[in-house]
């Protein structure tokens, strides 16, 4: 009997450990290439954007707020398995900070399991880690930390302001969230380029959402390289084939720095190109729109289906 419990034992802390495995799933960091001022001086981190959000190497921004009003220090607690950060104190250089990343590359990112503790007490962050160093949400810090971080949409550089107290993105719930719906601005683009074509005669195009993921991974790839041709070198079509996409023809419109669907829809049907692409003899969208530091990257595939005959 005791035998069957010790072995019962066994398989449910088995379990667990395969339950925590499994949640603890990556994802991709893309590098972060905005310009990124500290009380106006320009300084170079390594960090990465996760989905929309930008994170910094703990020890980079501790190192950056050094004399600051903000400045505070990173320890490790073995006993809690913790991080622990105190406010106003001075940080601890341990050799390696500023010493940049792994470049343009895109990063896997795992989230972090530990805790994190300020003045003590536990605080809620996002961390995830990547090459094995601990990138925080900076607006998390800077919510916890109190100083305030901005994007400055004319230069388009990250500001960090710590002589300023930390301001809030309040949607329409009072709470804090992100600056857009990117689901709400796809169906905003996909409605308005219909009525356009609806305008012309033409009929409306059917959303695509295989179609939008292929747009999306576009929209996320011309923060890196600009233009048709693909990071990689590859046209903007191959990303079809990556996800077994069947076509018979297709197009592709971009856009950056427009910062609405109606602005961006706009700037598509003023240019005679764009909007030839629009009205064309097409059946299928599939619209993507990321997001970086306020800056808005915009991907528009059109598709006629191939027919099978």
């Amino acid at each position: 009997m005791k035998k069957a419990n010790l072995f019962l034992a066994v398989i449910i802390v088995l379990l667990l450990l395969f339950s925590s495995i499994a949640l603890a799933q990556s994802i991709t960091a893309i590098p972060t290439l905005s310009l990124v001022y500290v009380e106006g001086v320009q300084i170079s981190f390594d960090a990465y954007n996760i989905a929309g959000n930008n994170y910094f190497k703990l020890r980079d921004l501790a190192y950056a707020l050094r004399g600051t009003a903000k400045q505070f220090s990173v320890d490790w607690n073995t006993t809690a398995n913790a991080i622990s950060l105190q406010s106003g104190m001075p940080y601890k250089p341990l050799g390696g900070e500023m010493i940049g990343g792994t470049g343009n590359s895109n990063m896997e990112a795992i989230p972090a399991i530990f805790a994190t503790y300020l003045d003590s007490k536990e605080i809620a962050v996002n961390v995830y880690i990547i090459g094995g160093n601990s990138y925080f949400k900076l607006r998390d810090l800077g919510q916890a930390l109190n100083f305030n971080v901005d994007w400055d949409n004319k230069v388009r550089c990250i500001r960090i302001e710590p002589d300023q107290a930390y301001m809030p993105i309040y949607g329409e719930n009072g709470q804090e969230t992100a600056k857009f719906n990117s689901e709400e601005y796809v169906q905003e683009v996909v409605r308005l380029i219909n009525d356009e074509r609806i305008k012309e005669g033409l009929a409306p195009l059917t959303a695509d959402n295989r179609i939008s993921d292929a747009a999306q991974i576009r929209a996320q790839e011309l923060q890196k390289k600009w233009g048709h041709i693909r990071p990689g070198g590859g046209f903007y079509y191959t990303v079809f084939e990556e996800l077994n996409i069947s076509y018979y023809s297709c197009c592709e419109n971009i856009a950056a720095g427009q910062d609405s669907p109606q602005s961006v829809v706009q700037s598509w049907l003023d240019s005679t190109g764009h909007r030839a692409n629009i009205m064309g003899s097409y059946n299928k969208i599939g619209v993507g729109v990321f997001e970086i530091d306020g800056y808005y990257y915009w991907e528009q595939l059109l598709v006629l289906e191939k027919t099978i005959y």
